[in-house]
């Protein structure tokens, strides 16, 4: 998606993602296995990008990439629309949808499952499409050990007891 004001071409949303992944990633290999993609197009992207805003992004040194002081300046600017984005979409996504769909949860010791139970019961009451699958392991699950399998930072829940 090109954005354009007043008939000039100011930059390209995905050559944005793309220096992101890029940044996040430390490396166009990285971030073009992360995007789905192969390198010549993360590579395309991103001077795409540079050639948009007409600056160097990064140093190239070999396969060797190194953010340049505009692209720290533009990382902080595009990491706040990319948020942006996430927001307006799951607003959107929220008024427009109900959620459905698959989830599976695990849960460790009994003393777990019992603070659980209202929770999940609520849940189950509010979202009626979800088909929630629950595994009892009896192990004491601290979410440490589960983090870095999922890869995001838990909701906080408030439930009234």
């Amino acid at each position: 998606m090109h954005i354009k004001y007043a008939n000039t071409q100011i930059m390209d949303w995905d050559n944005i993602r793309y220096f992101l992944e890029v940044v996040h990633a430390g490396s166009v290999s990285r971030a073009a296995q992360n995007l789905g993609v192969n390198q010549t197009t993360v590579s395309r992207r991103i001077a795409s990008l540079e050639s948009d805003l007409g600056a160097h992004l990064f140093e190239r040194s070999g396969k060797q990439w190194s953010v340049t002081a505009i692209g720290e300046r533009l990382v902080a600017s595009a990491a706040n629309m990319a948020e942006e984005a996430q927001a307006l979409e799951r607003q959107v996504l929220s008024d427009s949808k109900e959620l459905s769909g698959p989830l599976r949860i695990t849960l460790g010791s009994a003393s777990t499952q019992q603070l659980a139970m209202p929770v999940i019961l609520a849940f189950i009451q509010q979202y009626p499409e979800i088909e929630l699958e629950i595994i009892v392991t009896g192990d004491e699950l601290t979410w440490q050990a589960v983090k870095p399998i999922l890869h995001f930072e838990p909701p906080i829940i408030h439930h009234p007891m």
